[in-house]
Parts: structure tokens; sequence; C-alpha cells
């Protein structure tokens, strides 16, 4: 009885035409993963707005960009109108939430909603703690801080819709001049990849332009190119922190800059 069976040349060819389907899929199975990621991130963008305009609702004003003493970060206080009030109940506002033993359980809260799926950065900031393996809570969403190159910007008139100090008052809707259209809330960050001096990890203009408290259209002309920008090598790997650098971005230097010219958007 004779058998039939692929000769070698037909083998090949059926092993190209696969190849070739493999490549054309690829590709598109690709392109709707990545499509489903950057639908997520807006979406957690819109959840994180809509929370904020919660709170509002309940306290007549957006929570501060920080609190003394324990320097929490704005996006915690919106944790309740985000169904995560079990992690909320978490924090101890009387203690310092980066370093204090009271607040370690928070510190290592992921919170999927603070996470942009697209982003590629695995990295993770381990605890302060040597005693504590864990990790600390990431996030991809900073307040808007202002216009002030000042790291701790509590001007009104400059001082974005996150003040930095919950004095002199809490920032409310009827304060954003422009429209709530034509004014930043939050935005998306790129998480810090752990790369010392990384270029994607850039958040402010120097120290020396801090100092002076200038405002973004008050400031020179870089002479080069990211010239005076700083760089913090674990942005978006703090969550809970309520520093310019952790959870806060201000339009001096606007999210997900890499040098070069400036364009403002207030």
């Amino acid at each position: 009885m004779r058998r039939h069976a692929f000769s070698l040349l037909e083998l090949l060819v059926v092993i190209a035409i696969i190849a070739v389907l493999v490549g054309l899929l690829l590709p598109a199975v690709q392109k709707v993963r990545a499509a489903s990621a950057r639908t997520a991130c807006q979406n957690n963008l819109k959840q994180i707005a809509l929370a904020a305009n919660n709170y509002h609702s309940q306290h007549a004003a957006f929570p501060a960009g920080s609190y003394a003493p324990a320097q929490v970060s704005a996006i915690v206080h919106l944790l309740p109108q985000l169904e995560q009030n079990n992690i909320y109940e978490m924090f101890d506002p009387k203690y310092l939430v980066m370093t204090s033993s009271q607040n370690q359980q928070a510190r290592v809260q992921e919170v999927a909603t603070f996470l942009c799926p697209a982003d590629p950065s695995p990295a993770r900031q381990p605890h302060p703690d040597d005693g504590h393996p864990e990790f600390l809570g990431r996030c991809n969403y900073f307040a808007n801080l202002g216009s002030n190159a000042w790291w701790q910007n509590k001007n009104p008139a400059t001082a974005g819709m996150f003040r930095f100090a919950k004095k002199p008052a809490p920032v409310k809707v009827s304060d954003a001049t422009d429209g709530t259209s034509q004014t930043a809330l939050f935005s998306e960050i790129r998480r810090s990849k752990l790369i010392p001096n990384d270029e994607e990890n850039v958040w402010a203009v120097s120290y020396s332009i801090w100092d002076e408290q200038k405002e973004a259209h008050d400031l020179a002309p870089f002479p080069e190119c990211n010239a005076s920008a700083d760089s913090y090598e674990y942005r978006g790997l703090q969550y809970f922190r309520g520093v310019v650098w952790t959870s806060m971005y201000t339009h001096t230097v606007p999210v997900n800059y890499a040098g070069g010219e400036v364009s403002l958007t207030l």
C-alpha cells in the first residue's frame, strides 16, 4: 500500500505560509492590545477626575496637594470616591507618610486606577525600611500644582487646582478663572525606570530657579536643551507622598517632558 506524505519542499512551503500569517497577525494583536491599554489609561484619568469632582461636591473644595505634617498626596484623599475607603483608612495623618511606622501598610498598597497599563516600566521602589520587604505603591496620574517654578507653590494666583498647602484656602471650581475645560486637573506621567538622570524622569526646573519663585511666563529661555531641568529617580513610584516630584507637577516643565522648548497650557 502506497503511503502519502509531504515532500520536503511542500513542508517548507507550509512553514513559510504559517510564518507569513504569524507575521501579519502579531502586529495586529499588538495594536489591539496597545489600543486597549490606552483606553484603560484614559478611563483611569476620567475616574480620577470624577472622583475629584465628587470630593469637591462633598467638601466644597478640592483637596490640597499636600497636608502637614503627614505630607499625604492629593490623590490619596480621592480614595473613598474611588471605592477604596479601606486603603484610605490605613493612613494616619498625624505622622509623616514616607517614614512613619503608622503609615507603613498604606505605603505599599497598589491601586489599579492609579496605574496606566500602557506604561512599560516594571520598576518598583523598595520600602525604605529594610525590615519590610514590600515595594511602595505606584501612580501614573499627577495633580496640577500650577505655573510657578517653586516646588511648594502656595501663591493662590499660580497654584493650580491643588495648592501645595491647605492654607490660605483650598482651591474651588470657581478659582479656575479660565474655565474648567481649559484648566488641567490631573495629567498622566511615565513612571520612573529607576535609571539615574534618565530624561524621562524630568519633573521640574533647577533648584536655583525654584528659589526665585518665578512664574512660568517670567522664565528666561533655557540656553540649551534641558540645561535647567532636574530629574527624580523614583518619580511615579510613591503614590502616597504629597511632594511635587512624586505626585504633582508644574507647568514650568509639563508632564513627560524630555528637553527642548516648553509649550505652556496653564
